[in-house]
């Protein structure tokens, strides 16, 4: 399960992990839950198929599968395999279903989701299951409503289905890894969620710190003076052939400017880890920014970043 606060990419690394796990031959599922395209997009998709289909290829002949799970169509199938009632599918249908599972029970959508999902995690020949989960203010309830409702649906298929979906994702099978920002805001409500889940009983993975600027980059943002750039300046505009003039003091402008923005990312980052590693003792994994954003191409270099969010040997145990 892959979680983060919106915005911190972490529809992309789920994308970048599937393909990490089908490396070398694997066969992966990659389930979006919330209707959003962005890793589609980045797949060269418009988006994801309803029922798994093969999306693209990983490295030693691996495959990754992917769907966007539609709350309507699989409560529909849960009531046409579990209830059997014409009568319950067609007041469904006539209500609409999303507006009908509410009226069940609250949660139920969450439920028959995840459900969904520990069913294909058994069942579908998956090497691996990488499910782009909802952000950190949803994450919880969508994982542990199965207890809830399990207390409240103390008998029947619901009930079953609920308990049996909440033993998989406390097993060793799962692992939630939390993508975040090396910023003030996303650490601090990363932590939050992280200690929301673990008090749900939900087994932690890794925290994937995205976007990080390079560390040579922040050292020599921090060492140079408005001097020293200046200076710099000075030289560029002279191999222009052109002595003082607007164009130097423009170029050297911009230039100052890059450095304080650089300079100022380079703070805010190494202070939102220092936050993060004071708070958080379990693994860390950083992806640096890549230029012009993630296409395809930086999908697969960022792929070749996550290996500690591979806990495939720790199952095998």
């Amino acid at each position: 399960m892959i979680t983060g606060k919106g915005g911190t990419g972490k529809s992309t690394i789920a994308g970048a992990l599937a393909l990490r796990l089908a490396a070398g031959g694997g066969r992966v599922l990659l389930v979006e839950v919330e209707g959003r395209p962005s890793i589609a997009a980045t797949l060269g998709l418009g988006e994801f198929p309803r029922m798994p289909e093969k999306v693209a290829s990983a490295a030693g002949g691996g495959e990754v599968h992917a769907c966007s799970l539609d709350a309507e169509t699989v409560l529909e199938d849960y009531l046409s395999s579990n209830v059997g009632s014409s009568l319950a599918i067609a007041a469904a249908r006539r209500l609409g279903v999303t507006e009908f599972a509410t009226t069940i029970a609250p949660g139920l959508r969450d439920v028959l989701l995840s459900g969904f999902i520990v069913a294909e995690a058994r069942r579908g020949g998956w090497s691996a299951v990488v499910v782009d989960a909802p952000p950190t203010g949803r994450v919880v309830r969508f994982l542990d409503v199965t207890r809830a409702l399990g207390d409240i649906a103390t008998s029947g298929p619901i009930h079953r289905q609920a308990a049996d979906t909440a033993a998989f994702l406390r097993s060793g099978s799962t692992r939630v890894h939390m993508v975040a920002l090396a910023e003030p805001l996303p650490v601090r409500e990363s932590l939050e969620s992280l200690d929301e889940l673990a008090e749900a009983d939900l087994p932690l993975g890794s925290v994937v710190v995205n976007r990080i600027l390079d560390d040579a980059l922040c050292d020599a943002a921090l060492s140079l003076d408005h001097a020293d750039v200046t200076a710099v300046g000075r030289r560029l505009a002279a191999r222009g052939g052109g002595g003082p003039s607007s164009s130097e003091d423009a170029l050297t402008t911009a230039l100052l400017d890059e450095l304080d923005d650089v300079a100022a990312r380079a703070r805010v980052q190494r202070s939102s880890q220092a936050d993060l590693a004071g708070a958080w003792r379990g693994p860390v994994t950083r992806v640096p920014a890549l230029p012009g954003g993630v296409r395809i191409e930086g999908l697969y270099d960022v792929a070749g970043l996550l290996g500690g969010l591979d806990h495939r040997e720790e199952r095998d145990e």
